[in-house]
This record gives structure tokens, C-alpha cells and sequence, in this order.
């Protein structure tokens, strides 16, 4: 997609990529029985025109293994309802082919939380159903129409090293060695991120001075979050 240039380049994490998916996205082609994720600001930024949403590899390529994750969750769970008689709520992580932890707040505050205006069981297999059925197409339309442009993943395994080290935080080390690499290449100066590991004001600190100290270079990236920071508020 081509940018306008008046449109101000805004590089999403993937939790805000994730929280468009569940708020908006299969929530729509559910009618709204699969509203996971409540809006926490990732609408406002994929929906304005006046943002250009980016993504760098590392996030692309979490959210694309999340979603083939939560197609197989989906499976997963339609498999228990039908062969075991059971309802959603007596589902629980390692009984199928499921056994990532990672997936067990998505399960427990999102799936079954949302499960609880389904009191049947043919109605909640009905809606697992339809997530594991849209769960490609929904994917397919963020990374097509939703995300204007990603970028390839920037492989720096020094500065990644660092920023983990003084942040322990895993691999949104990563993310962050992604923002320095679009700022130094392509001058976009915003993350966007749900994450407190990666939105702490004393993480961006440290890293400015990581950056300075392995690349030799300035580096001035905003991060925000969207559920505080609005497109309008960004841009005012």
C-alpha cells in the first residue's frame, strides 16, 4: 500500500495486532459471539486514515504463529465438546492436542468468560466452530488490508542481547531491535504496544542509551500505548 503523505507511520506490536484481531476483526465475522479481546485502543489506529499502520518481522511473525495456535486451540476444544459431552467451561489446556500455557489467559478471560451468554452447548460449539473456520481468514485480512506495510525482521543478536539482559524481557527484545532498525532505516519514530515490558518509560531509557552504546547512533522512538494515547492525541 502506498503511503499518503500527510498519514504518520505508527509501528504496531503484537499485542496490539492481536487486540484489532479479537475486538474487531473475528469479532465481526461472528457477529460479535467472539469478542475475545475487548477495543483497547487498536481500532482507532488500524481504522484512522490518517495512520499508517507498519509492522516490523518479529511481530508479523508472532502473530502469525498465534493464530495458527488458537485455530488448533479452537479445534482442540471443538473436539472436547463433541467427543467427551462436555461443556466449555470443564475444558481445560493439555487434555488435546493444546498444551501451550501461553494460551491459558486467552482461554480462561476471553473464551469461557465470553462463553457464559452460551448457555448451551450446541451454541458454544457453534461458536468455536465459526473461530476455527474464520481464524485463516481473519489473519490473512489484518496482514493484507489491515497492516498498510511490514518490514522483513531485523536480526541483531548483540543489541538483543542487551536489551534482554538489562530488561529481561524475552523475546520483545526483539521487537524493540525491529522499532531501532525502522527508525534508523526508514525514520518511523512510533511503537505502539500493549505491553508494559515494552511501554515502561525506564525501558525506553535504557534502551536509547543500549542503541547508543552498540550502534553509535541517536535514537528518539515514541512509545506509546493506544488504549491511553489516541490517533488524535498522537497527532495533536
Amino acid at each position: 500500500m502506498i503511503r499518503v503523505s500527510e498519514q504518520t507511520p505508527v509501528n504496531v506490536d503484537n499485542s496490539v495486532i492481536v487486540n484489532y484481531l479479537y475486538s474487531t476483526v473475528l469479532s465481526a465475522v461472528t457477529d460479535g459471539d467472539a469478542e475475545f479481546e475487548w477495543n483497547r485502543g487498536s481500532q482507532e489506529y488500524f481504522q484512522s486514515p490518517e495512520i499508517y499502520v507498519v509492522a516490523g518481522g518479529k511481530a508479523v511473525g508472532e502473530f502469525e504463529n498465534l493464530c495458527e495456535r488458537r485455530r488448533l486451540l479452537y479445534q482442540d476444544i471443538e473436539d472436547f465438546i463433541t467427543e467427551t459431552g462436555n461443556d466449555i467451561f470443564e475444558y481445560h489446556l493439555g487434555w488435546g492436542e493444546s498444551d501451550n500455557n501461553n494460551d491459558q489467559r486467552h482461554l480462561r478471560e476471553g473464551v469461557q468468560m465470553n462463553m457464559y451468554m452460551h448457555e448451551s452447548k450446541a451454541e458454544q460449539l457453534s461458536v468455536i466452530r465459526r473461530c476455527f473456520q474464520q481464524m485463516e481468514e481473519c489473519k490473512r485480512e489484518i496482514l493484507q488490508n489491515g497492516i498498510d506495510e511490514t518490514f522483513e525482521k531485523y536480526r541483531n543478536g548483540s543489541l538483543a542481547s542487551k536489551i534482554n539482559r538489562e530488561l529481561d524481557i524475552d523475546h520483545d527484545a526483539e521487537i524493540l531491535v525491529d522499532a531501532v532498525y525502522l527508525y534508523k532505516g526508514h525514520g518511523i519514530d512510533i511503537l505502539a504496544a500493549l505491553d508494559s515490558d515494552i511501554t515502561a518509560d525506564a525501558h525506553q531509557v535504557v534502551l536509547v542509551e543500549l542503541v547508543w552504546e552498540e550502534l553509535g547512533i541517536e535514537v528518539d522512538i515514541r512509545i506509546i500505548d493506544p488504549e491511553d494515547i489516541s490517533p488524535s492525541a498522537l497527532l495533536n
